[in-house]
């Protein structure tokens, strides 16, 4: 008995399109190997050799049946052919959408980058006017504090100056009333007011 070997015309490496285009024409368990595909179509069974270059071949009994393989088999091809543009369009704009997805991230990374830059810069300036302001204040605050202590200070030497001139004045009165016979009968301080009352009186001559 002879046989009649059909060979396909295009290579077809990629299994998953293969399984894809099988799938259109309407084929069910599907068996992709390195060297054979099997598949039923309306419980017809198919069985092809898959050449080491990628191209499907078929035995059949006779050339009628061989012309009949070679139409079906050129249905495969042609599905084939459409799936694998189909997914090298997807190929092409998945590239296309990744690149435009890393543009945009680009953009974006730059533009975080720089209001990144601008807000550090903007916040070093605010901290260091704030700096700025709380070492003036700091230093008018030790200018205050010193002007006070001096005006205390100062002050203070003041009313020692007039307690002092009080006591020199009333001693120097008290002496030079003595001395002229004139006796201190009432001597008051009124701190409150810093004022000192004298009160003298003439020594009666017997």
């Amino acid at each position: 008995m002879s046989y009649v070997t059909v060979t396909g015309k295009i290579q077809m490496v990629d299994m998953e399109c293969i399984h894809q285009a099988l799938e259109k024409l309407g084929a069910a368990n599907i068996r992709i190997a390195s060297n054979n595909l099997t598949f039923t179509i309306n419980n017809r069974h198919y069985k092809y050799s898959i050449a080491r270059n990628g191209v499907l071949t078929i035995r059949t009994e006779n050339q009628q049946r061989a012309n009949t393989e070679i139409n079906f088999m050129s249905k495969i091809e042609e599905n084939y052919q459409q799936v694998l543009e189909e997914k090298h369009e997807r190929i092409r704009q998945e590239k296309i959408r990744q690149e435009k997805i890393r543009r945009e991230k680009q953009a974006l990374e730059k533009k975080l980058a720089q209001q990144s830059a601008n807000i550090s810069k903007e916040q070093q300036a605010a901290d260091a006017e704030m700096q700025n302001k709380l070492t003036k204040l700091n230093e008018d605050l030790d200018t205050t504090k010193q002007s006070i202590a001096d005006a205390e200070s100062f002050l203070a030497r003041v009313e020692q100056s007039r307690q002092e001139f009080v006591t020199t004045t009333v001693d120097e009165i008290v002496t030079r009333g003595q001395n002229n016979g004139w006796t201190v009968t009432h001597n008051k301080k009124e701190a409150n007011r810093a004022v000192t009352r004298l009160q003298l009186r003439k020594k009666q001559m017997n």
